[in-house]
């Protein structure tokens, strides 16, 4: 399994990769193989996605919605108007996100975590 981890924050990029790296479904999936990348910000997130879809396709994309360059919605709204990359499931976390944002991560289809770790 394929991951990318799109924040600009360092500290929240090694939570990921720790947490990830730790997950148990590991020790029980002899096959099982997790390979965890990060990004600091859109514009490289989005040149990740890019390059690894030419050789292997990320599996899943964990990306925070404020992002420098362009914003987690932004590389969202990128990847799933392009029909190589629309099937990537993308885990958005926001801190305070004001309800447009929420309409548009809901319209993206994508799956929402926010400051209080519920789903949306």
């Amino acid at each position: 399994m394929r991951v990318l981890i799109v924040t600009p924050n360092d500290t929240h990029r090694e939570v990921f990769k720790t947490y990830l790296r730790r997950m148990p479904y590991a020790d029980h999936i002899p096959s099982f193989r997790l390979e965890v990348a990060a990004a600091g910000d859109g514009v490289t997130a989005f040149k990740t996605v890019q390059a690894a879809a030419v050789t292997s396709p990320l599996d899943l994309i964990i990306t925070e919605q404020n992002t420098k360059g362009i914003t987690g919605i932004q590389l969202a709204n990128y990847l799933k108007t392009d029909e190589k990359l629309a099937s990537i499931p993308i885990v958005m976390f926001h801190h305070a996100a004001d309800f447009d944002n929420l309409v548009k991560i809901k319209d993206l289809g994508l799956v929402l975590v926010d400051e209080q770790h519920r789903f949306g």
